[in-house]
């Protein structure tokens, strides 16, 4: 989600949920913005000054992935942009987008990444 949007307590306790779900399948090096977790290194844009910075990384079998937890946002180019430079940088390194999403958030999400062609795996919470 975007920087300005994660000080809520409901996407806190989200993103603890995503983090104990992936120690579960077995993920390793899991970066998260929580207290006892390293932060996420960020992806800075060349051409502006604004660092896209994923809600979870994490590597399984060499692959690193990146997680991301849907909020509605109006500022729906910066997050399609983000989730599209996740995807590709994911893909690189042989892992992949996962985008989960909240209830409330299904309907929105699903729409972005149909209409912008976003490469990503959909996971309800």
């Amino acid at each position: 989600m975007l920087k300005e949007s994660r000080s809520d307590t409901k996407y806190q306790a989200d993103l603890e949920q995503v983090v104990r779900g992936l120690e579960l399948k077995g993920y390793e090096s899991i970066k998260a913005d929580l207290p006892d977790l390293e932060r996420p290194s960020g992806l800075k844009s060349v051409d502006k000054d604004f660092e896209y910075v994923p809600d979870v990384s994490a590597k399984k079998y060499e692959a690193t992935s990146f997680f991301e937890i849907s909020q509605k946002t109006h500022e729906v180019q910066k997050l399609v942009t983000k989730w599209k430079l996740l995807a590709t940088v994911a893909n690189i390194k042989r892992g992949k987008l996962t985008i989960y999403m909240p209830k409330g958030t299904m309907k929105f999400t699903r729409e972005l990444v149909e209409q912008y062609q976003i490469p990503a795996i959909l996971e309800k919470m």
